[in-house]
Formats: C-alpha cells, sequence, structure tokens
C-alpha cells in the first residue's frame, strides 16, 4: 500500500529492533508519477487545505483524515510543506504564500 502523508510522525519513522527504513528523496515530478502510478494508494492528508494545495500542485489527493500503521512492504509518500520562515502566535499564512512554499518529497519504505 502506498499511502500520502504531509508530515512524518517520529513514532513511525524509527524502526524496531532489527528493521531498516529506507528514505529516498524525490523531485514533485517523481512524487506525482509514483502516486497516479499507483492503484493500490491511500491518502491520509488530514486537513482540506492542505489537501486543495497539494491538487493545486499537481498531486491529486483527497482529504482523508486516518491513522497509518505501515507494514512490511507498504510505501509511504511523504509531502513536507518547508516554509521560509516560522509564524508569529496567531498568525497565518495566506493561500497565495502557501503556494509558494518550497514542498521536499520522499518515500519510507517498510
Amino acid at each position: 500500500m502506498l499511502y500520502l502523508l504531509n508530515s512524518l510522525p517520529n513514532a513511525i519513522l524509527i524502526p524496531e529492533a532489527g528493521e531498516i527504513r529506507e528514505i529516498i528523496g524525490l523531485s514533485e515530478s517523481e512524487a506525482i508519477a509514483l502516486w497516479d502510478s499507483s492503484t493500490d494508494r491511500a491518502s491520509a492528508i488530514g486537513h482540506a487545505s492542505t489537501a486543495d494545495v497539494l491538487v493545486k500542485r499537481g498531486l491529486e489527493c483527497e482529504l482523508n483524515r486516518i491513522q497509518v500503521s505501515p507494514s512490511a512492504g507498504d510505501l509511504l509518500l511523504v509531502a513536507a510543506f518547508t516554509p521560509n520562515r516560522r509564524l508569529a502566535e496567531g498568525e497565518f499564512f495566506t493561500e497565495e504564500e502557501i503556494l509558494q512554499f518550497p514542498i521536499k518529497f520522499c518515500t519510507v519504505q517498510f
């Protein structure tokens, strides 16, 4: 199963004893191609605004607030927004600003 996330929870990243996690960076076009080519996939994007931004960037996904518990053979596709500054208390980014954020993509193999 291929899961799409917009962050990587620390508890998922830490392997069990004897396990290895392989993390591979991808370009945006590689990430979109991987997602588009998979028939066994699930979005785990938990906020509508995040899904909307990813769709506008070309990654066709939907809001699907699920808990991901990957098992052997599963692959995570992570789309991590990387804003250029930290928000002040109570401040919000506009959609226009968010659309300009670089997004770092990677896969994590289980």
